[in-house]
């Protein structure tokens, strides 16, 4: 990573408007949804809980009691307390799961920017290694312009470590 440029300053400056975009790409990869399979298995998962709640067998326990009185058979009883309002999410799911389903899939915006969660750790390790990569570059070009009699303060959000030059060694292997 050479500089261009015989102004350590600008020198510098250039470093720092990549390094603030690397790290801007990485909040974006970080925040990125999902991609529109992961949302349906979700959803299907989701559903399927729902639905393993809806007790569709108490509706039909009730048809089959000899003496059934007559009534709404979706009635939700409330059984805790003063509460006066039923989740019908479980029944919804468990009636219409695939209107639901569709419904719920209908909304979701294009994959424009989507990333699978199963490409996320690589991407961002790859971001966080040229990030780290962007930072010691600076400060090498800081200590040089330092030497040269030049000062250039450095920024406070910049990694210790890398300003320390503490190299971590890498992990015994088992």
């Amino acid at each position: 990573m050479a500089s261009n440029s015989n102004d350590p300053r600008q020198a510098v400056q250039s470093v720092r408007e990549q390094i603030q975009t690397t790290r801007r790409e990485r909040e974006r990869l970080a925040e990125a949804p999902l991609t529109k399979d992961e949302v349906a298995e979700r959803v299907d998962s989701w559903l399927t809980e729902q639905a393993s709640r809806a007790r569709i067998d108490l509706l039909a326990s009730d048809f089959a009691a000899p003496g059934r009185r007559e009534g709404n058979p979706f009635r939700l009883p409330v059984r805790r307390g003063d509460q006066s309002s039923v989740d019908v999410g479980p029944l919804m799911a468990s009636l219409f799961r695939d209107q639901v389903r569709e419904a719920i899939l209908q909304e979701l915006p294009e994959d424009d920017g989507a990333v699978a969660m199963a490409e996320r750790p690589g991407k961002l390790a790859e971001l966080e290694k040229k990030i780290r990569e962007l930072e010691r570059h600076e400060e090498n070009l800081i200590v040089e312009a330092e030497a040269a009699g030049v000062e250039i303060q450095r920024r406070p959000d910049a990694s210790p470590d890398v300003i320390l030059n503490v190299e971590w060694p890498a992990a015994a292997e088992a």
